[in-house]
């Protein structure tokens, strides 16, 4: 219910993004860093940014494989 509620907030302040924040940030206290998610939103301008599309291509593989890597090196440790 709580996340419904939230949405219809910052459905119905979408035209003032000042007090939309506020009320996010607001809605959201009872969460420590969760009203820090609302600067980026204070500070969008409307405009798509630059989009690094072979960035990704390249980063999800790769994370993937960072993880199995530390998950082989982690694991044997904790089992023994």
């Amino acid at each position: 219910a709580f996340g419904v509620i939230l949405i219809i907030v910052l459905y119905l302040l979408r035209n003032r993004r000042i007090l939309q924040c506020v009320a996010g940030a607001i809605c959201c206290a009872w969460e420590v860093t969760a009203p820090l998610a609302f600067l980026p939103i204070l500070c969008y301008n409307g405009q798509r940014g630059r989009q690094p599309k072979w960035f990704f291509y390249w980063f999800y593989p790769a994370h993937l494989l960072l993880y199995a890597a530390i998950g082989m090196w982690v694991l044997p440790r904790i089992l023994l």
